[in-house]
């Protein structure tokens, strides 16, 4: 579907289990302001997974069976297909922004939502939240951890930041780690 700021700036599907809504991306400080086009392409692949490829636009989805009408998505990536394969070029909600409560949206795993891991809009290094871990003791296991898969392709280089502000740190024995799903498997630094 084809989508312009003079013509149609809206459109929506009914695909597998969902009402499928494709919307240009609206600018979030003036909902009003467009770009002048965009596109996107939404591929069932079963009742609920779905591949979806575009360029300004924002995709919602909402359940068209009974029940309550509550979609998630397990996974948002960008990426390309290169020799019949998708290699994500980039997770989606990497910087912490999307959120729900103290729930990181697009992350695999997070410990302990809103007792050691929060959502904090008061401080932050941009935008408009930031992840702030405390009170690591009331995990049993002394664990604050959020995580997220990413595909990696051999022989090919990759940049990974992040930002870290501290204050009275403890415990002090805080880490970042990139782990590979095979233990036998190393990624160089």
């Amino acid at each position: 579907m084809a989508l312009t700021a003079a013509g149609r700036q809206s459109e929506e599907i009914a695909l597998g289990d969902f009402n499928i809504k494709v919307d240009l991306r609206r600018n979030l400080r003036n909902p009003s302001q467009v770009p002048p086009f965009g596109y996107a392409l939404v591929v069932g692949l079963g009742p609920s997974e779905f591949v979806v490829a575009g360029f300004d636009v924002q995709v919602t989805f909402a359940p068209n069976t009974p029940g309550a009408p509550i979609a998630g998505l397990a996974r948002v990536e960008s990426g390309r297909y290169a020799d019949g394969r998708w290699v994500p070029t980039r997770v989606l909600n990497g910087d912490f922004e999307d959120f729900s409560g103290n729930h990181f949206k697009k992350w695999g795993f997070q410990d302990d939502e809103g007792v050691t891991s929060f959502a904090d809009p008061e401080i932050k290094h941009g935008g408009k939240a930031s992840l702030r871990m405390e009170n690591i003791g009331k995990n049993q296991y002394r664990h604050c951890r959020i995580s997220q898969p990413i595909r990696l392709q051999p022989y090919r280089q990759y940049r990974i930041s992040v930002w870290v502000k501290s204050d009275a740190l403890s415990p002090a024995d805080p880490e970042i780690k990139i782990l590979t799903a095979n233990a036998q498997q190393g990624i160089s630094f």
